[in-house]
């Protein structure tokens, strides 16, 4: 893994329905709902982290603290800029701002480890026996 604190990357995303908070059972509430932000951050931050993967590396998110600032309708384009602002052994921390037009929805910070994908599978699946 050649990641380094001060890297950065941004990507973005084209909301629609399925970013609704309707969609995660809150009727009637048809914005841009707080765990559909959540995927965003963290797919930003994978995006990132993925160029540096060994071919049996994979990410998984171990810890959010982010405060989602303000509402956006669907159908607005958020962008997630992420920059590494600490690296510790395998666990990587980003400092993560999602925004549309110029407004902050959401910031805070996302921490993923670096993970031996084969590893993580049979750990889950032998914790889980009866689960496909």
């Amino acid at each position: 893994m050649e990641l380094a604190v001060g890297q950065a990357g941004q990507s973005t995303f084209e909301t629609d329905e399925s970013h609704s908070a309707v969609r995660y059972g809150n009727d009637g509430v048809d914005v841009i709902a707080t765990p559909a932000l959540v995927g965003l951050v963290e797919v930003a931050c994978h995006r990132l982290m993925r160029p540096h993967f060994d071919a049996d590396e994979a990410s998984v998110g171990v810890h959010l603290d982010l405060a989602h600032e303000a509402a956006a309708p669907i159908g607005v384009t958020v962008q997630v800029s992420a920059e590494i602002v600490a690296i510790e052994g395998r666990k990587v921390t980003f400092a993560v701002v999602a925004q549309a037009e110029g407004t902050v929805l959401m910031r805070g910070r996302h921490l993923r480890a670096l993970v031996d994908y084969e590893r993580l599978r049979r750990s889950a699946a032998e914790r889980f026996p009866g689960a496909q």
